[in-house]
């Protein structure tokens, strides 16, 4: 069944059953023109996806920052001239994982 027959037969009942007393009868025209109008499944899908690539685009700009601070934090261990500290302050990783990063760095040597 088209989504038109559904909703003119939904509100045929409604008008039948006496529901929202007359409201349908009344409004019938104006009801069906604003579901046929108002919700637009394409429309909807389009916005979602939309929505779910600028959320895997911020992901993605998130995780690739978080990245560039793991090797630049590597880059500065190797470099052996800040403190760990420092290299935590600079990069903004906590100092936990600037010291896990060094304790990684010294076993595979």
């Amino acid at each position: 069944m088209s989504a038109v027959n559904a909703i003119d037969e939904a509100m045929d009942w409604a008008v039948h059953t006496n529901l929202l007393n007359g409201f349908f009868k009344v409004q019938k025209e104006e009801v069906l023109a604003m579901s046929l109008t108002e919700y637009d499944a394409e429309e909807v899908m389009r916005d979602i996806r939309e929505e779910g690539r600028e959320m895997g685009i911020a992901e993605g700009i998130t995780q690739g920052a978080r990245q560039t601070k793991i090797e630049a934090s590597i880059n500065l261990l190797k470099m052996n001239v800040l403190s760990d500290e420092q290299i935590a302050q600079g990069t903004g990783l906590p100092l936990e994982q600037v010291l896990e990063l060094k304790k990684q760095l010294i076993t595979s040597v």
